[in-house]
């Protein structure tokens, strides 16, 4: 019986460790249908042009500047990097389908990057969600704080947010060498990659 209970145990520590950070310390609440209305992404762009200071480090490549937004009509946006020198880094417009570029510098430039870069924008501004998206809720037990992990690609992963009507303050898809994560802080958005190695900087300016 003592047998039994340990590893019981073990099994359970074992399966808490290996949780995810995101969701450690929070309860699961079960399967659940999330409205789109319910998911506010870190970044939510509007008719009007909005402005950061961008920075932009993939391996030994730095790029630094000013990243200019603007959603163009309803589920599309236009994205321009620049440099603080003038030099256009990329001209993007996105939708949750594709990316189209009209411009893009080298290293940047290549098929498997852009792939993640739409998706990284995808991510920021929630173009992936679907009006109804099913989901695993967690929800803390303290506090408001929780988080869905959705089920579907393209938006299969975990979301945090302090509340239910707040943005996300944080997004972790992926696993291993794969695995993105999307922080936020007031006034800044982090974005994470393993592999390649690749981090986005935004700041508000």
């Amino acid at each position: 019986m003592n047998c039994l209970r340990y590893l019981s145990l073990c099994l359970l520590l074992l399966a808490t460790s290996c949780a995810p950070s995101i969701i450690r310390g929070l309860h699961k609440e079960g399967d659940r249908m999330i409205g789109k209305e319910l998911l506010i992404p870190p970044l939510q762009a509007n008719g009007q042009l909005q402005r950061y200071h961008m920075t932009f480090d993939l391996g030994k490549h730095h790029f630094s500047g000013i990243f200019l937004i603007k959603k163009t009509e309803e589920e599309r946006h236009r994205t321009l990097f620049t440099t603080h020198f003038g030099l256009t880094v990329f001209d993007f417009e996105i939708s949750g389908e594709e990316l189209t570029v009209h411009h893009c510098m080298e290293p940047l430039n290549k098929q498997q990057l852009l792939n993640l870069l739409h998706h990284d924008f995808a991510l920021l501004l929630g173009l992936h969600f679907e009006k109804v998206n099913p989901a695993i809720l967690y929800r803390s037990p303290t506090d408001s704080t929780q988080v869905y992990r959705l089920t579907q690609k393209p938006s299969k992963g975990y979301y945090r947010t302090p509340s239910p009507s707040s943005p996300f303050e944080k997004i972790q898809t992926g696993h291993g060498i794969t695995k993105r994560t999307l922080c936020t802080t007031p006034g800044s958005i982090v974005i994470c990659h393993r592999f390649p190695s690749l981090q986005i900087r935004l700041e508000e300016i």
